[in-house]
């Protein structure tokens, strides 16, 4: 049920958030009893307090409209950020070359036991992503993965290099 009022706010806000020159990055539905959730948008030139102001304004009364929270809610509108959570594979093309980090809903083959990782992304081809771990050995294997083994994909930025965020993006 989550995951169809997550897609219902997401197919709510999308038009909201295009008529203020913005995109959904991504919504997520998380707590229980009172959940709240989170709405994330960005634009060709970011997304700033006010922008998220006016859509968390319009979004609200649009889903207090359509009724399609059971029970009361929080709702949290903000850019995605600098590490931001990637909620599609295609989200994480751009990134390509950059370091991320990934929690995964079970093992790989390739590496049992292990479902936490964070490195260099190498590679997305359609739902298959390919990390190289930043601790293994040159010559251990990639950590290829189907995206719905992704239980949460994360972009990691550098500081000191002023990288991971594409600008524009």
């Amino acid at each position: 049920m989550n995951a169809d009022i997550r897609r219902t706010v997401e197919l709510i806000a999308a038009p909201l958030a295009e008529s203020l020159g913005l995109a959904v990055w991504g919504v997520e539905i998380v707590g229980a009893g009172r959940p709240i959730v989170r709405v994330y948008a960005e634009g060709e030139n970011g997304c700033n307090i006010d922008d998220c102001a006016e859509l968390s304004r319009l979004l609200g009364l649009s889903l207090d409209v359509e009724d399609i929270m059971p029970g009361a809610y929080a709702l949290e509108v903000s850019s995605p950020g600098l590490e931001r959570s990637f909620f599609t594979p295609a989200q994480m093309e751009r990134y390509v070359g950059e370091n991320i980090s990934l929690s995964l809903h079970s093992p790989e083959q390739a590496w049992p036991g292990r479902k936490k990782f964070q490195g260099r992304l190498l590679a997305v081809d359609g739902a298959t992503v390919t990390l190289a771990p930043a601790d293994a050995p040159e010559d251990a294997p990639r950590l290829t993965t189907d995206w719905s083994n992704i239980q949460r994909a994360r972009l990691i930025y550098d500081f000191e290099a002023g990288r991971g965020v594409k600008p524009g993006r």
